[in-house]
């Protein structure tokens, strides 16, 4: 076990301390289990401060992800989706929505980067778009794609690498 693994024990027998003393059992059962199982996820992936923070913004901006039938939905509230202007068979996209949680949004955009260069296929479609576009629509997009991830991840309650394993959810309602 190395130093920083020995600190986030040492940080979640501290954080338990704390709560032992909340009157109410059954939301210190909660808490507690909570604790144990983001601490324990944080040790297996090797979180920065700087990532726990992205994802606990991530989290408190979501809420309950059951109020999002599907992933797209999550990624509009985030304002990650093109406005679209269409008329007839002309489909006109333009630049993002920018609707919902301005910092979410940032801190998606911010973990995209990181993500990219560690998922070959989103490296691939970020220096694909990168080529073509801008390079802040390439982020953008895989910002969208780390939002829809993390929607999945929170729906199904399976862990980062079996949501990557499976892969895209386009289509799946249910």
């Amino acid at each position: 076990m190395n130093e920083a693994d020995r600190e986030l024990l040492r940080s979640t027998d501290a954080t338990l301390a704390q709560m032992a003393t909340t009157p109410d059992p059954r939301f210190r059962e909660i808490m507690a289990a909570a604790v144990r199982h983001l601490h324990a996820f944080a040790r297996e992936v090797n979180l920065t401060p700087e990532e726990w923070l992205k994802g606990i913004q991530f989290l408190t901006a979501v809420g309950h992800w059951e109020r999002f039938k599907r992933g797209r939905n999550v990624a509009s509230y985030f304002g990650l989706i093109p406005s679209e202007e269409s008329s007839g068979k002309n489909r006109r996209l333009g630049h993002v929505s920018k609707q919902g949680n301005s910092m979410v949004r940032w801190l998606l955009v911010q973990a995209a980067t990181i993500a990219q260069s560690k998922d070959a296929a989103w490296h691939r479609q970020y220096a694909r778009l990168s080529m073509t576009k801008h390079h802040g629509v390439a982020k953008v997009a895989i910002a969208h794609k780390l939002a829809v991830r993390l929607y999945w991840m929170l729906r199904s309650g399976e862990d980062y690498s079996k949501v990557m394993e499976r892969g895209s959810h386009v289509g799946q309602s249910e």
